[in-house]
């Protein structure tokens, strides 16, 4: 099974008429200012664009300067404050490469307006930590009729 792929494409009937139309797109997360030593950011957030749903379908880190690898641990949030995990999860169950991202199955669709939740913390007692989280998706455009 494709996880990017519409459900249609991964032997999947659609469940009503195709209204929408998705488009590829990326919301990215970034520590910007690098996490300190063993700091916390709780209640942090993507707000997402009011143009369309978005449907996360996957997620992948990088860390864009090798001076700050710190090892970090997150926890994932929909729009409504509910937790997609009991417990923070160690960066290394998460890929950090852009072209295998880990899937998220099934997809979650974030309303337009919304915003995807974290909470975010630098378990290296030694480096500080400077972190983008990619949340690939598709945008989910209504057709009016």
């Amino acid at each position: 099974m494709n996880p990017f792929a519409p459900q249609a494409v991964n032997g999947i009937n659609p469940t009503g008429d195709a209204d929408y139309v998705d488009v590829d797109f990326t919301y990215v997360y970034d520590t910007v200012p690098p996490l300190a030593l063993l700091e916390v950011r709780r209640d942090q957030t993507v707000p997402l664009n009011n143009d369309a749903d978005f449907v996360l379908r996957a997620i992948h880190w990088t860390q864009p300067d090798v001076a700050m690898l710190g090892i970090f641990r997150v926890r994932f949030s929909d729009s409504q404050g509910y937790y997609l995990s009991n417990a923070l999860i160690l960066e290394g169950n998460i890929s950090n490469q852009p072209y295998a991202p880990t899937p998220v199955m099934p997809e979650i669709v974030f309303p337009r307006g919304g915003a995807i939740g974290l909470d975010i913390q630098n378990t290296d007692p030694a480096n500080p930590s400077l972190v983008q989280i990619c949340f690939r998706g598709v945008k989910r455009y209504r057709i009016t009729k």
